[in-house]
């Protein structure tokens, strides 16, 4: 069975952010914005080796997410929409290691804190509201590998998803598809190629 595998590079048009659940406890009579200060850094996904991350399903959610919103008719296939073609048909397995501008991956130190008044309950337009801290990278590559299953599915039809995807969607949290600024990409690299399965 032949299979597209595609790779790209993806580069930050805005900053990406991360807002990862915080479970470390408050210590004993520790204030909120104590409490901030001292696991903020916490919400980002650090790997084995030091190195931040987005995890593989944050590519894949966001192409499904731009297919969804373009809502594009399959030539010859009637009504039928890519929607479902790239929600069964495209897969990320590898993490999305978060790189500077010279591809070098960026570590907790390299990540700066973003402040914002937020809902305490987390849910847009709740009656309480807390400062809350974030780790966010101001200027940021990716590298992602796709596989493509799904025949309907070519190359330049993903490099075309991807980047809608990078100015609708985006990537991480306050991105553009939450009305979000954060998390926008630009397409930098693009490469396929078929593998015999």
């Amino acid at each position: 069975m032949q299979q597209l595998i595609v790779t790209a590079t993806l580069e930050g048009i805005s900053p990406l952010t991360w807002g990862g659940h915080v479970t470390e406890p408050k210590k004993n009579g520790e204030p909120h914005d104590a409490y901030e200060e001292r696991t903020w850094q916490k919400r980002a996904h650090i790997d084995a080796n030091g190195h931040a991350y987005l995890i593989s399903l944050a590519i894949k959610n966001c192409l499904d997410t731009v297919a969804q919103h373009l809502s594009e008719s399959v030539p010859g296939a009637g009504s039928s929409k890519y929607t479902k073609h790239f929600a069964r048909g495209v897969q990320s397995f590898q993490p999305l290691i978060i790189t500077d501008l010279k591809n070098k991956p960026l570590t907790l130190k390299d990540l700066s804190k973003y402040t914002m008044f937020v809902p305490a309950e987390g849910k847009r337009g709740g009656g309480t509201r807390v400062v809350r801290n974030y780790p966010t990278a101001m200027e940021w590559r990716t590298k992602i590998e796709l596989l493509v299953m799904d025949r309907k599915i070519n190359a330049d039809l993903v490099k075309r998803y991807l980047g809608e995807a990078g100015m609708f969607i985006g990537l991480g949290s306050f991105r553009a598809e939450n009305r979000g600024i954060h998390g926008r990409f630009k397409v930098i690299e693009f490469a396929s190629v078929m593998h015999e399965d």
